[in-house]
């Protein structure tokens, strides 16, 4: 609703109940409002006030952060169906909002709204739906809540305003990581002004404001809380804070902050606010684990991996995920402590058939020599991300024996998205350096841009992550069709399997979509 729409609806309110509805549609609440949208979305008081909930078949009272009121009645008191209903001021007060199936009442006021929330009856003295908990909750906190509900509905998200739409990234911006971050910034800027040059996302702009470290020691998951308490972002873009993907989703959870990325390192569906446009290590590992039973055999599978945080969870998943079809054993090593002629050695006695292997590329290839002199000559796969750049020094012995694993191949591009991609360089004169990243960025830009328009003229942070959760076979252009759902937070669920060509130096035309889909 427009600030002039509000106004006068509230004007008409005003008149024949002599009660205040802001009109203003600014996007900050006052204290107390501040304190009644807490109790609205979480069931709890910010004084530290228990608030109890029971319902009525139940036998004895809950936490009321299990039964929030927004569980029911919608992220601006919309309301779900006949039985939660729309709760906002203006339909509380509006003479023909209340008529219903077995019942019917006049309009609400705060007593009688606070008669509702706490005893379970409507103006008339009805009783409301025995489904509607009932709430022990203290009159300061009710006083806040009812605050809160003469709002609901037309304050904004933090980041967005009338005119644009502020959207955050955490980058390398020193150091030596440096080149990726400018390369992700720069394909994210290009965008963001040929979308603003068009009119921007339904009338507003976007402003993308970057959170920067590599400066110095501090660790670069600083960057993100600085950024998130500093700068009110409406979502998160494309950043990369590698190794920190679990502190980042904590992060992202407790503000409630989309964040659209286009892969971590090692994370799996993750939660609410995360979304990740590609596969990561952890789905390219199960992809070559399912690569090796995909004709039917039951082989002898054997991932090698250091140990270090998060490789043990991704090695467990991989192995319980075709325990059934193969025999799968984890093989983890001491991080810089690599027995190269141990491992070899107990996986040749166990007659291995494959190896994926996550360790760095130096160790993959140490691997790879001490097994050929050994004539033991086991499959051997693992993410390209570790292994690409030694691959073709393996020993040729192992030619045809050796597969990578890609979340993305130049087979997945359209001609219209190259096309943009090309267009973009020329436009804001950007050159190809760290083209990867930059294929990254563009991706996650063009998703979440997908999902802004589709969020309507009056978006919250709530109706972006449920037009993410919407989306369905998105092509961005240069990378697999993406797909999300209130239970998928992966894109792209599956990965490339290719065999590497040793004799001729290349990657063998021949390549399999693993998909992972369930």
């Amino acid at each position: 609703m427009t600030v002039n729409r509000l106004a006068g609806a509230t004007i008409t309110l005003l008149l024949s109940l002599l009660l205040a509805v802001p009109a203003s549609g600014a996007d900050d609440l006052s204290e107390a409002e501040a304190r009644g949208k807490h109790i609205y979305t979480r069931g709890e008081s910010t004084s530290g006030r228990v608030i109890s909930a029971e319902v009525k078949l139940s036998a004895a009272p809950a936490s009321a952060s299990i039964l929030p009121c927004l569980q029911c009645h919608g992220e601006r008191g919309e309301g779900i169906g006949e039985l939660s209903p729309a709760i906002d001021w203006r339909v509380l007060v509006d003479p023909a909002a209340h008529e219903h199936p077995e019942r019917r009442h006049g309009i609400f006021d705060e007593r009688s709204v606070a008669r509702a929330i706490r005893n379970g009856l409507d103006p008339a003295g009805n009783g409301l739906e025995p489904t509607m908990p009932r709430y022990r909750i203290a009159d300061e906190d009710m006083a806040d809540l009812i605050a809160y509900l003469k709002r609901i509905g037309t304050e904004l998200d933090p980041g967005i305003s009338a005119r644009s739409i502020r959207i955050g990234t955490v980058l390398p911006t020193a150091g030596p990581l440096a080149g990726i971050g400018s390369a992700i910034r720069q394909v994210i800027e290009a965008q963001f002004a040929d979308i603003n040059a068009a009119g921007g996302i339904h009338g507003r702009k976007l402003e993308l404001v970057v959170g920067g470290y590599g400066a110095d020691d501090t660790p670069a998951f600083w960057a993100a809380q600085d950024l998130v308490a500093r700068e009110p972002v409406f979502a998160l873009l494309s950043s990369f804070l590698p190794g920190f993907e679990p502190e980042t989703a904590e992060l992202v959870t407790e503000k409630q902050l989309p964040h659209v990325g286009p892969f971590a390192l090692l994370t799996n569906d993750g939660g609410r606010y995360e979304f990740f446009t590609q596969a990561s290590i952890v789905e390219q590992t199960h992809a070559l684990v399912e690569s090796t039973v995909a004709d039917g055999r039951l082989p002898r599978v054997a991932i090698v991996y250091p140990r270090v945080k998060g490789f043990e969870a991704l090695a467990d998943a991989a192995r319980d995920r075709v325990s059934a079809r193969g025999s799968v054993r984890n093989i983890p090593y001491e991080l810089n402590a690599f027995d190269a002629a141990g491992i070899a050695a107990g996986l040749a006695a166990a007659e291995t058939d494959a190896v994926v292997f996550l360790g760095s590329g130096t160790e993959f290839l140490e691997f790879a020599s001490v097994a050929e002199q050994r004539s033991f000559r086991p499959t051997l796969l693992a993410p390209a991300r570790f292994a690409e750049r030694v691959v073709f020094d393996l020993p040729g012995s192992f030619d045809g024996r050796v597969y990578l694993s890609y979340p993305a191949l130049p087979s997945d591009h359209s001609e219209s998205g190259v096309i943009d991609f090309e267009l973009l360089h020329h436009r804001h004169d950007i050159d190809y350096s760290n083209s990867l990243a930059q294929v990254a960025a563009f991706t996650a830009t063009r998703v979440l841009v997908d999902a802004l328009q589709r969020a309507g003229r009056s978006p919250s942070r709530a109706t972006l992550v449920s037009s993410l959760e919407a989306m369905r076979d998105f092509s961005p252009g240069l990378t697999p069709a993406v797909s999300f759902g209130p239970g998928q937070r992966i894109g792209a669920r599956g990965a490339h399997v290719l065999r590497v060509d040793l004799a001729e130096g290349r990657l063998d035309a021949e390549q399999r979509w693993i998909s992972l889909a369930p």
